[in-house]
């Protein structure tokens, strides 16, 4: 009976200390945050993307489109690693920043190719895609009423309230 449960303690231990039949974790994206918001009209966005999972270094690629009146449209590519990525303010984009509108990160394969009017996120070649929206500035209203003009040239008299 002892080599018994010596023997079964031996074999649940082999088997939970194998590597090869541990769960591994996809490569993923864990997060895509607009770091940067649109303060003032005509501001452009920041966002920053993450990910991770095993074998996310092996040439994986982030891919940010926008969704626009005809589908899906290509803005920035950039490559894994590293694991965090901004798109934005001149990095990994072309032009300055995002625009107001919904966007889609998505880590895909390199073969994968974006530009050419592959926007199909449940090919095989994507392994992720996370959603997010840049949205506009909150415009400001400024209420002022004129208690007194400017009559002539050189008065001033002019006050608001």
């Amino acid at each position: 009976m002892k080599r018994f449960i010596l023997f079964l303690s031996i074999f649940f231990y082999a088997i939970t200390s194998s590597n090869e039949l541990k769960a591994q974790a996809d490569p993923e994206i864990t997060s895509a945050i607009v770091t940067q918001l649109i303060n003032c009209p005509g501001d452009e966005a920041t966002v920053t993307v993450t990910t991770g999972g095993n074998n996310i270094g092996n040439g994986y690629r982030v891919i940010i489109f926008v969704q626009g009146n005809n589908g899906w449209n290509w803005v920035a590519t950039a490559n894994t690693p590293p694991t965090t990525l901004l798109f934005g303010n001149g990095n990994n984009i072309n032009g300055q920043g995002l625009f107001s509108g919904n966007y889609m990160a998505v880590l895909s394969d390199p073969s994968y190719n974006p530009t050419g009017g592959t926007t199909n996120f449940s090919s095989p070649l994507v392994e992720d895609t996370v959603p997010f929206s840049v949205f506009p500035a909150i415009p400001l209203f400024v209420n002022s009423n004129t208690v007194s003009d400017n009559l002539c040239f050189g008065d001033c008299i002019a006050s608001q309230q």
